[in-house]
């Protein structure tokens, strides 16, 4: 695929990414409101709100991101030579009504002084809140590159419902664990540009996520997203992943995490249907 055609591709992802991360009420964007009561600010502090209490949350959109680094290297020399690399960069920032997301990861491999991997993922992603509900409404954008694929580019925009099954709650005896369930079900599109099959496509998306604080110093994660195609029934693409993070100080600004993960496509083309990939990272969070 020619410059001009990435170029543009590039270009409109960032429109949709930034789109996606900035809508809120601090841009004076489309937002949900909900119906209150006037209170008396001598019984509820100085919310004016019935019940509520002062939030000390971030005030502006710029404000309260958790950023996280995580970086991977092997390699070889000698009788075999061969490298890899995994860069992750995560930053995440949640109020009482939005919480948005944005990872960026990129993975290069040489084995024998040839080129085995390629490959990065951009997502931009939004969830709607809504105070003492369970369900939420997301949006997500993902804009990807793959030397091995039989694509040169793909780009995703889904949207739906999800809802958090568990929220940060304890399953062992002793209580002083956290354990969270979120599902989600929506719809998109999908579009893989440069290849055999370069069209829109519509998708649903069905994804659950499982994050298990087990304690101080290890946490647990597992998830999948499925995308079955809406014009070709039976065809579908699914992501998968399992981690276990360990805490390397005592700040919990430093983390080992080990893991896998694990991509289908039905249809793949001149492609292999199914992609593993196993780590072991070093992840900073500042």
């Amino acid at each position: 695929m020619g410059v001009s055609n990435k170029s543009r591709i590039m270009a409109g992802l960032a429109v949709v990414s930034v789109a996606t991360i900035t809508w809120g009420s601090e841009f004076g964007l489309p937002t949900l409101e909900f119906p209150y009561q006037e209170a008396d600010p001598e019984a509820d502090g100085d919310t004016g709100v019935a019940g509520v209490e002062d939030s000390s949350g971030p005030t502006s959109f710029w404000e309260g991101w958790t950023r996280t680094a995580e970086f991977g290297l092997t390699g070889s020399a000698g009788n075999t030579e061969n490298l890899n690399i995994r860069a992750i960069f995560e930053t995440e920032r949640e109020t009482d009504t939005l919480r948005t997301l944005f990872r960026a990861r990129y993975l290069y491999g040489e084995d024998e002084g040839s080129v085995s991997e390629n490959e990065g993922r951009v997502r931009g992603e939004n969830d709607w809140l809504f105070p003492g509900e369970r369900y939420f409404l997301f949006a997500f954008s993902v804009y990807e590159f793959d030397e091995f694929q039989d694509w040169d580019t793909r780009l995703q925009m889904f949207g739906g419902v999800g809802y958090e099954f568990l929220k940060e709650r304890a399953l062992l005896d002793n209580g002083q664990d956290r354990a969270s369930l979120t599902g989600r079900l929506g719809a998109g599109v999908t579009r893989e540009f440069g290849g055999t099959d370069d069209v829109w496509h519509p998708e649903a998306v069905i994804g659950l996520d499982f994050v298990w604080e087990i304690n101080d110093r290890n946490t647990f994660a597992a998830g999948t997203e499925v995308f079955p195609a809406l014009d070709d029934f039976g065809e579908f693409r699914s992501i998968s992943y399992i981690s276990h993070d360990v805490q390397l100080a005592e700040t919990a600004d430093l983390r080992l995490r080990v893991g896998a993960e694990h991509e289908y496509d039905s249809d793949p083309g001149d492609a292999k249907e199914h992609d593993v990939k196993y780590y072991l990272t070093i992840l900073a969070t500042f």
